[in-house]
C-alpha cells in the first residue's frame, strides 16, 4: 500500500509544530500533564489511502536495545491544529499512519514522549543516548522484524521546517524517531528543541 502525501501538502499543512508537538509536557513531575485528546478531527488536508493493507503488516512494537525499550506502537494522524498526534500512553510510541510504513521506500516517522508523569518514564527519555551505528527494530503484526541503523542525530528548533524528517527522495527505506528536548517554555507549552534520530534500513 502506498499513501499519497505530496511535498507540497507536507510543506503547506505540516508546520514543525505539527510534527513535533509533544502535547503539553510540563517541565517537572508535579506539573507534567499529558494530552490524551488524540481523536479523529478535521485536518488541513485528508490523506488518501489507495489500497487496503492487512493490519498484521502494520508496526506494533518498537525495540531499541541500547535504551532497553520495547514499546507498543499507536497509529496516529493529525489533530485539529494540524499537528501530528502523539501517543495516548506515555510508555508507547506513535507512528504517522499517513506516511509510509517502516520498511517501505521513504521516511517512516515515529514520535514519543519525553518527560515523567507520576514517576513513570516516557518511552523516549533516553533517545538522546543513541549514537551512529546503534540499531532500532520494528516488529509488525506478523512477528516480522525490520532492523534500522542510526545514521545521525540532529536537533531542531520546535518551529523549524519539517521537510527533512517526512520526505526522502533517495529511493531507500528510512525510519525517523522524534522527541522533545531542551528548555520548557511555559508560554508556548512546549520544549523549545526537537531531537530527531535518522535511521536507515538494514537489508
Amino acid at each position: 500500500m502506498k499513501n499519497i502525501l505530496t511535498k507540497d501538502l507536507l510543506i503547506v499543512s505540516l508546520g514543525f509544530l505539527f510534527i513535533f508537538s509533544m502535547d503539553f509536557l510540563y517541565a517537572t513531575v508535579s506539573t507534567y500533564k499529558q494530552n490524551l485528546t488524540s481523536k479523529a478531527v478535521k485536518a488541513p488536508f485528508v490523506p488518501q489511502e489507495v489500497d487496503p493493507v492487512d493490519p498484521k503488516e502494520l508496526p506494533v512494537i518498537l525495540r531499541i536495545e541500547k535504551t532497553h525499550l520495547s514499546a507498543p506502537v499507536e497509529p496516529v494522524g493529525i489533530n485539529a491544529l494540524g499537528e501530528m498526534e502523539t501517543p495516548q500512553k506515555i510508555a508507547n510510541v506513535a507512528w504517522f499512519k499517513y506516511g509510509v510504513r517502516p520498511g517501505q521506500i521513504g521516511s517512516a516517522v515515529i514520535n514519543g514522549h519525553y518527560g515523567w508523569k507520576r514517576f513513570e518514564a516516557s518511552a523516549f527519555d533516553n533517545l538522546h543516548t543513541l549514537r551512529i551505528g546503534d540499531t532500532v527494530q520494528v516488529v509488525d503484526g506478523n512477528g516480522a522484524t525490520l532492523t534500522f541503523v542510526v545514521r545521525k542525530l540532529q536537533r531542531f528548533a520546535w518551529d523549524a521546517d519539517p521537510k527533512a524528517v517526512f520526505v526522502s527522495t533517495d529511493g531507500k527505506s528510512h525510519l525517523n524517531l522524534i522527541t522533545c528536548e531542551g528548555t520548557w517554555d511555559p508560554e508556548k507549552k512546549t520544549y523549545l528543541d526537537r531531537l530527531v534520530v535518522f535511521t536507515d534500513r538494514v537489508e
